[in-house]
Parts: C-alpha cells; sequence; structure tokens
C-alpha cells in the first residue's frame, strides 16, 4: 500500500487514488501550520506586545516587567497553538481564554493590579490578533496545488 502525503504548506487538497486496493480517492484536508508563518506571527506578536507593555511600567520596572512579558508571551502562544491544533476550537475563543489567562499571569508575574494586568492584556491581545490575522496566510508561499493523481489498469 503506497500513500505518500506532500505537504506543499498551508490548507491544501491532496487526492489519492490507491490503484492496489482499488479504494476511492481522498481528500485529505490540513490546517494551516506552515512553521514559517508561525514563526513570523509570533515574530509579530513579539513586536507589537512588548513595546505596548512597556508603555504601562516606569523606567524602573520596565526590563524587568519587558523579560516576564515575553515569558508570557512564549508559553502563552505554545499553549494556544497546542490547543488550537489539537482540538477542533474556534480561535475566537481561544483568543479570549488567553486574553484572561495572559491577564491573571501579568497581575501575578508582573508589579501590577487587577484592573492594570486586564488593560495591558485587553490591548496588546486585541491588537497583535487583529494585526496577525491581517495578513494573508499564504504570504510565504507561492500559488497553492492540487495534486491529482489518477494511475488506470
Amino acid at each position: 500500500m503506497l500513500c505518500d502525503l506532500i505537504d506543499f504548506g498551508s490548507l491544501f487538497t491532496l487526492n489519492l487514488t490507491l490503484v492496489t486496493q482499488s479504494i476511492k480517492p481522498q481528500v485529505l484536508v490540513k490546517k494551516s501550520s506552515d512553521k514559517m508563518v508561525l514563526a513570523f506571527n509570533f515574530l509579530i506578536i513579539i513586536l507589537i506586545e512588548l513595546p505596548i507593555i512597556a508603555l504601562f511600567f516606569k523606567r524602573k520596572k520596565r526590563q524587568a516587567a519587558l523579560g516576564m512579558a515575553l515569558l508570557i508571551n512564549i508559553i502563552s502562544w505554545s499553549v494556544t497553538h497546542i490547543v488550537f491544533f489539537t482540538f477542533d476550537i474556534n480561535m475566537y475563543y481561544v483568543a479570549v481564554v488567553l486574553a484572561i489567562g495572559e491577564a491573571i499571569a501579568f497581575h501575578f508575574l508582573l508589579p501590577c493590579n487587577w484592573k492594570k494586568a486586564f488593560i495591558i492584556s485587553l490591548i496588546v491581545n486585541s491588537l497583535s490578533f487583529s494585526i496577525t490575522h491581517a495578513i494573508p496566510e499564504d504570504l510565504f508561499q507561492q500559488k497553492p496545488y492540487n495534486i491529482k493523481t489518477t494511475i488506470q489498469n
């Protein structure tokens, strides 16, 4: 049984016909998990969120706050993508839970009260979510391909 899956990036369909067992063609759909797009989105998130977080803290506390904010973003970004790619959950629900989780983490790990933590979290997460979703997923890809293989006896 010969079945090779060829990954050409982002969302694509691949039709396979297995001649040896005469099975009907299968359509495989893959979520967008191209590593370049994920890395680019993470870079944009860091470039958006860290300067905004820096504005909320005085000069003496700014460096420690940025270090903790970077750590919080690395952990939350990783957990978010594990949850999103493992379970079939709407991305908007994941983003809301992410914003609440980051607000809780900001309150406990940064020198700020609950109100300030939720304001920071809502501002930075809404901006980064809207900007990363405005960027097309196939920015680093060529045109998507549909591969159809049909071998007749």
